[in-house]
Order: structure tokens, then C-alpha cells, then sequence
């Protein structure tokens, strides 16, 4: 039987639809958004804080969020952060072990996200072991991207 318990990662940031403007007040957005760009930012996305991270909310959070909710039931968790000096999208399934599954799927945003200018990892982390997630993603300097905050998918107590 899949686990369905929340994560839990306590200090991590949820999204919660602040404007870029509000956005910029929080380094962890302004940090992975410069170092997701594969061309760094120039003009007035350079010279503008909140008109680079629109972009980025726009271009790299909205699609790794819509593809989440459209693998919904294979997707406990899902986080942004830095890993190894760049930019990574972790995400924690719901099955027993590694869901091989979820393979090609995964490949597939990376190689969408980089088709839009971004240079990222996508890794998959296996559902059971907190201490692992936190070996991986630093609580300081991540963000959630799912579950949303508020959402109508259920979990369970954890």
C-alpha cells in the first residue's frame, strides 16, 4: 500500500502565491532563480528582482507544480532547492520503494524546464526515510511546491 503520510520537512517554504515583488524579500527564491537561468539574466530581469522571479514563476514553478498535480497519485511531495551547487527539483513519491515509473516522466520535465532556458536536476527520492530527504534538501534554502498549501488532497496523519 502506496504511503500517504504528509512531509514533513518543518522549515521548509511553502509557495503560497506571494508577488514577485513580495517574492524577492525571501533570498531562497532570488537564489534559485538566478542559478536556474542557463543564460544569465540580463536587462531588466537583471536590474528588476521581481520581474526575473515572475519569469521564473511563470516559466519554471508553474510547470514542475502542474506536473505534480497531474501525477497526483504517484507524487507525495515535491521541493525546490540547491543540491551540489545547483539548482534541483526533489520529489517524493508515494510508493513503498524507488518508483521506477516515474522515470520518464521526470526526464521529461528536466528536458522541458531546459527547453524553457532553465538549467536544473530533477531527482526522485524514495518515500520512507525523512533523514535521507533532509541529506538531500536543505530545509534553510528549499521550497515546497506540493503538496499546496490549503490543498484538497487529503493525507494522512503523520
Amino acid at each position: 500500500m502506496p504511503d500517504t503520510r504528509q512531509v514533513d520537512l518543518t522549515n521548509v517554504l511553502p509557495i503560497q502565491g506571494g508577488s514577485p515583488a513580495e517574492l524577492v524579500q525571501d533570498g531562497r527564491f532570488v537564489a534559485l532563480a538566478r542559478l536556474a537561468f542557463r543564460t544569465p539574466p540580463q536587462g531588466e530581469i537583471l536590474m528588476q528582482p521581481s520581474t526575473m522571479l515572475q519569469v521564473f514563476m511563470e516559466e519554471f514553478v508553474s510547470p514542475v507544480r502542474e506536473w505534480c498535480r497531474s501525477n497526483a497519485g504517484r507524487v507525495r511531495g515535491c521541493f525546490l532547492g540547491i543540491y551540489e551547487d545547483a539548482p534541483t527539483v526533489f520529489v517524493i513519491g508515494c510508493s513503498d520503494g524507488y518508483d521506477y515509473s516515474l522515470g520518464r516522466p521526470l526526464s521529461d520535465l528536466e528536458m522541458e524546464l531546459y527547453g524553457k532556458g532553465f538549467s536544473c536536476s530533477v531527482l526522485q527520492l524514495p518515500p520512507g526515510n525523512p533523514t535521507l530527504w533532509r541529506a538531500f534538501i536543505d530545509e534553510a534554502k528549499a521550497i515546497q511546491v506540493c503538496p499546496e498549501p490549503n490543498s484538497s488532497t487529503s493525507h494522512a496523519d503523520h
